[in-house]
Parts: structure tokens; C-alpha cells; sequence
């Protein structure tokens, strides 16, 4: 087929409405390994959100760093992949609905102060999460807009607030 974006084939690019950044949609042909590490820019704009269903499935990811450019991660972007490890960016406002659906290694967590929606079922299906890390004080994480189920393990995890490290 014909290629929309050309050049940078480990990712594929949307640009945005407003022409002004770019949501990054999914692997391209290139992508090799188990180790994704979003671009924080590409073509000189800002990488701004990881679109529905960009990584959904990869069973092969281990480890996800996501660039501080990035403020929304959209609808199951990461669903059905084992993921051990995620780095979300500090400047993150909205996961989305079923964002991390299934992730079944995901053990900790640690959530961005900025966060103001956590989408349903965002980490529905984590049996392994034990440990939510909150960046913020309590009262935020009780202002956070949290979709319906939007964890199942409740009971199951820890949540630390305040937290400043990894």
C-alpha cells in the first residue's frame, strides 16, 4: 500500500486536526524487540497521545517508557499486552477506558498527579497489581473522575500517596 507517513518505521503517526502534534497509532514494520520507548516528537511537533488500540495485543512488550509530551492514552492502547513494566509521563491527564485491560504482569503502577479521569476498566484484569504509586495527596486521588470497574483487584493493591520516586 501507499505510505501516508514515510521515514520512521518503527512507529506509525497520526497528525492531529489542528496539524499542530501527532498521536502515535501503532508498531510499524520496523519495530523490533520488546522494549517500546515512545518518541517524545516527530517531524518537529510533539508526540500528544497514544491513540485507541495502538499497542493493544502486543503480547510481546515487556517494558513501555511513554515522553512527558504525552498527555492522554486513549481507549485499550495497551489492552491484552503481559506488560511488566510502564513508565507513564508526569504530564498525563486521561487514561482511557480499558487502557490496561489485561495487563497481567503489571505489578506497580505509578500515577501521574495530573491524572484527572481514569477511564472503565482502565486496569481491569491486572491480577497482578499490588501496588498503585500516587503522585499526589490523597484528596486528589479521591477527585480523580474513576470510571465504573475501573480496577477489579480492589482490595488486592496498596495505594502509597505522596510519592515522589519510581
Amino acid at each position: 500500500g501507499s505510505c501516508s507517513i514515510c521515514g520512521y518505521q518503527e512507529y506509525v503517526f497520526s497528525l492531529s486536526e489542528d496539524g499542530e502534534s501527532y498521536t502515535i497509532t501503532g508498531l510499524g514494520e520496523d519495530f523490533e524487540g520488546t522494549e517500546l520507548v515512545i518518541p517524545a516528537e516527530y517531524n518537529g511537533k510533539p508526540v500528544t497521545s497514544i491513540g485507541r488500540y495502538a499497542f493493544e495485543g502486543c503480547t510481546s512488550l515487556t517494558s513501555v517508557v511513554i515522553p512527558d509530551s504525552v498527555t492522554t492514552i486513549g481507549n485499550r492502547a495497551f489492552a491484552g499486552c503481559p506488560l511488566l513494566e510502564i513508565k507513564l509521563p508526569s504530564n498525563l491527564t486521561n487514561i482511557g477506558s480499558e487502557a490496561f485491560d489485561s495487563c497481567q504482569l503489571l505489578t506497580t503502577i505509578v500515577i501521574p498527579d495530573r491524572v484527572t479521569t481514569i477511564g472503565d476498566r482502565a486496569f481491569y484484569s491486572c491480577d497482578s497489581l499490588t501496588g498503585i504509586k500516587y503522585r499526589g495527596t490523597e484528596a486528589q486521588w479521591n477527585a480523580i473522575s474513576k470510571g465504573n470497574r475501573w480496577n477489579d483487584n480492589t482490595g488486592n493493591y496498596t495505594i502509597t500517596y505522596n510519592c515522589k520516586g519510581d
